[in-house]
């Protein structure tokens, strides 16, 4: 580095030695300038338009799942306070399209931190910080408190025949649950046993609503 920066000025001097200096006959030299080259590497000559600024860095494991947790909470409030005559399929149908919108969108920033890791380790692309493995099984257990204790709600407050029209859209949820769990999971990588152990501890009282269910991919996950 110091080299560099001593050829630099070694060059910035003969420069101005060389416009100072008469050629021997008299006229007047011409000196043709380089572009200036940023010590960057790049060259500031270019069009700004061709210059692009650095992409932002995908959110961490914690950020996106605490972002789950943080969207569908209030889903959660416009559930309790309806009651069975309040919950038709038009009331319902839009709130669990949003959850699973939700859900869809965590998918795809789990998918990008998955592409962007080089290591199977615990490690938050945005902080460096190692996360404990308890750590990450609650932040699992608490997306699949908020999402299924929402959906165990939903099925108890409907009618027979309202139960009957929104069902498949309450499996459409948990097929994308499962698949967020998916992938948080091969994130996980080598601590996979510890978390899902951890996982387990925490949400044994929605594991009857699990296998009512019949969530498959989640049973399989979580060894169920």
């Amino acid at each position: 580095m110091r080299s560099f920066a001593l050829s630099v000025f070694a060059s910035l001097a003969f420069g101005l030695f060389c416009s100072a200096a008469p050629t021997p006959n008299g006229i007047a030299a011409v000196h043709i300038h380089p572009p200036p080259i940023d010590l960057t590497g790049r060259d500031v000559s270019a069009p700004a338009e061709d210059v692009k600024a650095p992409a932002e860095d995908p959110k961490s494991l914690v950020v996106i799942l605490n972002g789950v947790v943080a969207s569908v909470s209030p889903v959660v409030e416009k559930i309790t306070h309806l009651n069975t005559v309040e919950a038709t399929v038009e009331v319902l149908e839009p709130i669990l399209e949003e959850v699973k919108e939700i859900l869809v969108n965590a998918v795809e920033e789990v998918k990008e931190l998955a592409g962007i890791l080089v290591e199977s380790d615990l490690k938050s692309i945005t902080t460096g910080v190692l996360m404990d493995v308890d750590e990450v099984a609650k932040r699992i257990a608490s997306v699949l408190n908020v999402v299924l204790g929402l959906l165990k709600v939903v099925l108890s407050l409907v009618t027979v025949a309202v139960k009957g029209k929104i069902l498949p859209l309450v499996l459409e949820v948990v097929e994308v649950l499962g698949e967020l769990l998916s992938c948080v999971l091969d994130i996980v990588g080598h601590e996979l046993y510890k978390v899902v152990g951890a996982v387990l501890d925490l949400i044994r009282d929605l594991v009857p609503f699990i296998l009512e269910l019949d969530a498959k991919t989640i049973i399989d996950l979580l060894g169920l």
